[in-house]
């Protein structure tokens, strides 16, 4: 019995991983067609984000994005954090799910995996573009030729510092064995 007990995780297990790799991969195909208006479930929580810690308002343009006049930028497609969003999906997931004995508890994990990496991205991304906001306010004009150089690397060091954070926090948090008593 211990033996098909052992066979029966090992199957959900795979099961689990098997869906958490094919909804990175339809998500990230369909990632590939998406205008600005298919991200609005990422951009527009973030534009009020920004609004709210910069004081500046943005217009929406179909098809572009979040325009903010006083500040020249514009939040679009490529600066949506979906990458990220996929990538903290998969990385919450793997880790956790894992430690999860009970089959209801893998699937419940798979849903919270979603909406915490939603959260998470939603922080960060908010972040990176805020730091990238006040370093162009501080560049100096004759740097202004770096400045593409100077957004990649902070987009590098936010996501990564707080991808890394978090994998270090929920570790910490997360006990390694969850409802290890009894499976269904």
């Amino acid at each position: 019995m211990p033996q098909l007990r052992k066979y029966s995780n090992t199957l959900i297990e795979l099961t689990i991983t098997g869906i958490v790799a094919a909804i990175f991969l339809i998500l990230k195909l369909w990632y590939r067609n998406t205008s600005t208006d298919d991200l609005q479930f990422l951009l527009s929580p973030i534009n009020k984000i920004i609004s709210l810690f910069t004081g500046a308002h943005s217009n929406y343009k179909p098809q572009e994005g979040y325009y903010f006049k006083d500040l020249d930028i514009i939040i679009d497609k490529s600066c949506s954090g979906f990458n990220f969003f996929l990538i903290s999906f998969v990385m919450i997931s793997f880790l956790i799910i894992p430690r999860c004995h009970r089959p209801l508890l893998k699937t419940s994990t798979l849903l919270a995996s979603i909406i915490i990496a939603y959260t998470l991205t939603l922080f960060t991304n908010s972040s990176r573009i805020i730091v990238s906001i006040f370093t162009n306010q501080i560049t100096p004009l004759s740097w202004n030729h770096y400045y593409p150089i100077i957004h990649e690397s902070i987009g590098v060091i936010v996501y990564l510092s707080c991808l890394v954070f978090f994998y270090l926090l929920l570790d910490k948090i997360t006990p390694k064995n969850l409802a290890r008593e009894k499976s269904f």
